[in-house]
C-alpha cells in the first residue's frame, strides 16, 4: 500500500540519483589527468513498482543508484602489456649495446691505428737495426702496450658484465615490490567489494602497477570467478555480487607470481665455482629463484621485458656450448658480452699463434712468414713463444705447453701478455732465421713486420678486417635494438591511445553529463516543491 506522501519518495529518489551521477562526474572531471584513471559511470535503475489499489497496473517508484560501474578495455590491456614487454627488452639492450659499442669504437680506432699500427712499425725499424738493443726494446714495449690494451678492453667488458649483474639485482628488487603492492591491493580490493561494491580506483591503481611490471618481465594477468554459482550465472542480481568470490593472479613469463593475496617473490642466486654460463664470466654472477625453490629459467624463449635484454646482454654467447670448465653449458644465441670477449679471446690466439708459430687461423703455413719458434736469438738459441700467458704454477707458457691439448683456448684477452724472459733480455727476441748467420740477418722480422697486410690470417681477412668486422656487428645489434625500440614504443603509444579513447575522461562528455544531471536535480527539486504546494493546500487550507 502507498505512503500518503509516496510522491515526496518518488522525487526525493530522482534527487538522490541526480546528485550521485553529479558526484561521480564530478570524480571524472577532478581525475581527468590522473595517469591510470578509467571513466567511471553511474548504474542506474529504475525502483521496483507497486501495485495500483484496485491491482490493475503498475505504478513506478522512482529511480537508484546501485552502483558504480567503470569503463575499462580488458582486452587492449592485454595487447599493451605484450608489446610494453618487448618494448623493455629492447630498450635495455640498446642502452648495454651503446655502451658496448663506446669499447670497441676506441678499441677499433686505437688498437689498428696505434698498438697493432705501432707494433708492426717497430718491427720495420728493427730489420734495418738488428743489433741495436734500442731499436729491440721499442718492439717489446710496443708489443706490450698492445697486450694491455687488449687486457683493459677485456677488462672493460667484464665490468659492464658486473654492472649488468648489479642492475638485474636492483630490477629483481623492483618487481618484487610491484608483486607485493598488487598483492595487497588485492586483499584490499576483495575487502571492499565483499558486499557487492567496485573498488574501482583501487582497480586503476592495480592495473597501472601492472602496466610498470609488464616493462620488465611478460605478464600474464587472470581474474577468475571461483563460485561456480556465480559464474554459471545463477546468480544475475546486482544485488548478488556479493556472492561473487574472484581471484586475481599473476604469472610472469609462465610462472606464479602473484597468487591473490599472495605474492611468490624472486630472489638472486649466486652461482658457485663450476656453474659459470661461459668460460669468461665474470664471478658472483646471478640467477634467479622464486621464494617456493622453483628456480626460473633465465633462457626461456618467451622471455620479454628489461629482465630478458639484461639477461642477454651478460649471458649471450651467440650459441657457444663450451663452458668455464670445458663442459657443455646451455647456449644462449644473443650476441652479448661474453660473445664479443670471445671475439677478442680469437684474436689474440690467432695473432699469438702467428707470431709464435707462422700459423694462420686454421692452423696451416702463412706464405713467406716464419714463426717466432722458427727464428735464433742473437745467442743463436731457437726462439720461443713471443707473446704467451702466465701458467698457473707462474711461469710463462711455452711453444710447447701452447701446442699441447687446447692450450691456445686458455690465453685469453684477459692474461694476454710478451714473455716475460724476452721482456728482460732483448737479445732472447728471435730475428734471424739461421743460427750464428750474423746479426744482419733479418728474416724473421721482415715477415712480422708483414704480417698485418696478411689477407687470410683471419676468416674475415687482415687484422684490420677482423676489428672491424667485430666493431660492424656490433653496430649492427645496437642500430636493430634502437629501431625495435622505437617501433614497439610506436605500437604501444598507440594502444595505449586506443585504450584513453575507451576508458579516458572527455571533459566534453562530461560537461555534457553535467548539464544533463543538473536538469535532472533542477526538476526532481521542481517536482518535490510542486507536490509540497499540493499538500499544503490539501492539508492546510482545504476547508478554510
Amino acid at each position: 500500500m502507498k505512503s500518503s506522501f509516496f510522491e515526496f519518495h518518488v522525487a526525493s529518489s530522482a534527487l538522490f540519483t541526480a546528485k550521485s551521477a553529479l558526484q561521480t562526474v564530478g570524480h571524472n572531471i577532478s581525475n581527468n589527468t590522473t595517469k591510470g584513471y578509467s571513466r567511471q559511470y553511474v548504474e542506474q535503475r529504475a525502483t521496483t513498482p507497486l501495485a495500483t489499489y484496485n491491482s490493475k497496473g503498475m505504478v513506478g517508484t522512482g529511480s537508484e543508484v546501485y552502483g558504480i560501474g567503470q569503463v575499462r578495455s580488458f582486452y587492449l590491456d592485454q595487447k599493451y602489456w605484450n608489446e610494453r614487454g618487448v618494448m623493455g627488452e629492447y630498450s635495455s639492450k640498446g642502452a648495454q649495446l651503446s655502451l658496448m659499442e663506446s669499447i670497441f669504437n676506441e678499441f677499433a680506432s686505437t688498437s689498428t691505428s696505434g698498438n697493432f699500427d705501432s707494433f708492426f712499425a717497430t718491427l720495420q725499424d728493427l730489420s734495418t737495426n738488428t743489433p741495436d738493443a734500442t731499436y729491440r726494446n721499442n718492439i717489446l714495449k710496443s708489443a706490450e702496450s698492445l697486450a694491455t690494451f687488449i687486457n683493459s678492453t677485456a677488462s672493460s667488458l667484464k665490468k659492464q658484465q658486473l654492472d649488468v649483474n648489479s642492475e638485474l639485482a636492483t630490477l629483481v628488487s623492483i618487481i618484487n615490490n610491484l608483486g607485493e603492492q598488487i598483492a595487497n591491493l588485492n586483499e584490499k580490493i576483495s575487502k571492499y567489494e565483499i558486499d557487492g561494491s567496485r573498488a574501482n580506483d583501487l582497480r586503476d591503481q592495480r592495473a597501472l602497477l601492472v602496466d610498470e611490471l609488464s616493462l620488465y618481465v611478460n605478464v600474464d594477468v587472470k581474474e577468475e570467478e571461483f563460485n561456480q554459482d556465480y559464474a554459471a550465472g545463477k546468480f544475475p542480481n546486482p544485488e548478488d555480487r556479493g556472492k561473487s568470490d574472484k581471484r586475481y593472479s599473476i604469472l610472469i613469463n609462465g610462472y606464479e607470481f602473484v597468487n591473490n593475496w599472495d605474492c611468490n617473490g624472486i630472489n638472486v642466486v649466486e652461482r658457485k665455482p663450476g656453474e659459470e654460463r661461459n668460460k669468461m664470466d665474470a664471478e658472483g654472477l646471478y640467477d634467479i629463484v622464486f621464494d617456493n625453490g622453483v628456480s626460473f629459467n633465465l633462457y626461456s624463449p618467451t622471455l620479454k621485458g628489461e629482465l630478458k635484454g639484461l639477461i642477454d646482454i651478460r649471458d649471450g654467447n651467440n650459441g657457444a656450448t663450451e663452458g668455464a670448465h670445458g663442459t657443455l653449458t646451455q647456449t644462449h644465441n644473443y650476441k652479448g658480452i661474453p660473445h664479443y670477449l670471445n671475439k677478442l679471446n680469437k684474436l689474440v690466439q690467432v695473432f699469438a699463434r702467428a707470431i709464435n708459430e707462422g700459423l694462420d687461423y686454421k692452423g696451416e703455413k702463412i706464405p713467406d712468414i716464419a714463426g717466432h719458434n722458427q727464428g735464433y736469438d742473437k745467442n743463436g738459441n731457437l726462439g720461443d713463444a713471443l707473446f704467451t700467458y702466465t701458467k698457473s704454477n707462474g711461469e710463462d707458457a711455452t711453444i710447447a705447453d701452447l701446442n699441447s691439448g687446447n692450450s691456445y683456448e686458455e690465453l685469453t684477452a684477459f692474461n694476454f701478455k710478451v714473455s716475460s724472459k724476452i721482456l728482460s733480455d732483448p737479445y732472447l727476441l728471435a730475428c734471424s732465421s739461421e743460427a750464428n748467420s750474423g746479426e744482419s740477418n733479418n728474416e724473421i722480422i721482415l715477415g712480422f713486420a708483414n704480417l698485418g697486410n696478411y689477407a687470410s690470417l683471419f676468416r674475415e681477412g687482415k687484422i684490420l678486417d677482423y676489428v672491424t668486422g667485430i666493431t660492424g656487428e656490433l653496430g649492427i645489434d645496437a642500430k636493430q635494438a634502437k629501431n625495435f625500440t622505437s617501433n614497439y614504443k610506436d605500437v604501444t603509444t598507440s594502444i595505449d591511445n586506443q585504450r584513453m579513447q575507451v576508458s579516458g575522461v572527455s571533459l566534453n562528455e562530461e560537461v555534457l553529463s553535467m548539464v544533463q544531471y543538473q536538469q535532472q536535480f533542477v526538476a526532481a527539486s521542481k517536482f518535490m516543491s510542486v507536490i509540497n504546494e499540493i499538500y499544503d493546500n490539501v492539508i492546510n487550507k482545504m476547508g478554510v
